[in-house]
């Protein structure tokens, strides 16, 4: 009776030891399909029926004066075009490429560019409030003119060389970006997060620093006003 007991109790033990590692290892599965879905792919509106661009060659007459309000256009290629009027609010546009592209006059608020090329583009008039440009290359020599980035992330963006103009980044999220040889002028950055930001050779003229103070000095600058009011000193 007493080694059926045991035989009992260890071959519980066993299948309870079995259970805990089924359990880790469907829990490593689903945290690994998780980060996939959220990292490795752009992000898209609930449902299903949305615009369908991604992965191929657009060509501006696809897009232009239409309304692609959560069109998916991941991994496209928009390059060199001129997209006037364009309308894709809330649009996955995760790594499309977009280099030396006009894009005017268009709606691009809470869209998707998570490490979009948009070197060398040209944005003017565009609305990008609470768009997600994190890691996007906005570098050679792209030109943001009456741009709005209100409440907009470019964490680890690059900026390199930019010129921003008569743009709105009230309450962006500009952590870690580089802005090294950016010209900011006739802009707001109030309340905008520039911790560890690359700001070596920025020049600044006329810009409402991150502290609601206007850029000051000979050369200008925000350099003694980068922290917004209220805020608690640098953090992630």
């Amino acid at each position: 009776m007493g080694r059926d007991t045991g035989r009992v109790r260890n071959g519980g033990n066993a299948w309870a030891a079995h259970a805990v590692r089924l359990v880790s290892v469907l829990g490593l599965v689903l945290v690994m399909a998780t980060a996939c879905t959220s990292d490795s792919r752009g992000r898209t509106c609930p449902g299903s029926g949305w615009p369908d661009l991604s992965h191929r060659d657009v060509a501006s007459p696809e897009l232009v004066e239409r309304k692609l309000h959560c069109a998916n256009l991941e991994e496209s290629v928009l390059d060199e075009q001129i997209l006037h009027k364009v309308k894709l609010s809330r649009a996955n546009l995760h790594k499309a490429s977009l280099s030396h592209t006009l894009v005017s006059r268009a709606d691009l608020s809470h869209t998707d560019l998570r490490e979009a090329n948009l070197g060398g583009a040209t944005l003017q008039r565009v609305d990008l409030t609470g768009a997600d440009l994190a890691g996007a290359y906005l570098n050679d020599e792209a030109t943001l003119t009456s741009v709005g980035l209100r409440r907009a992330t470019l964490r680890e963006a690059n900026l390199e060389g930019a010129t921003i103009r008569r743009s709105d980044l009230a309450g962006a999220d500009l952590r870690g970006a580089d802005l090294s040889g950016a010209s900011i002028s006739n802009s707001t950055l109030r309340g905008a997060r520039l911790d560890d930001a690359d700001l070596d050779d920025t020049t600044w003229s006329n810009v409402v620093c991150p502290d609601g103070r206007k850029s000051s000095g000979n050369p200008e600058s925000c350099a003694d006003h980068l922290t917004p009011r209220g805020s608690t000193g640098q953090g992630r």
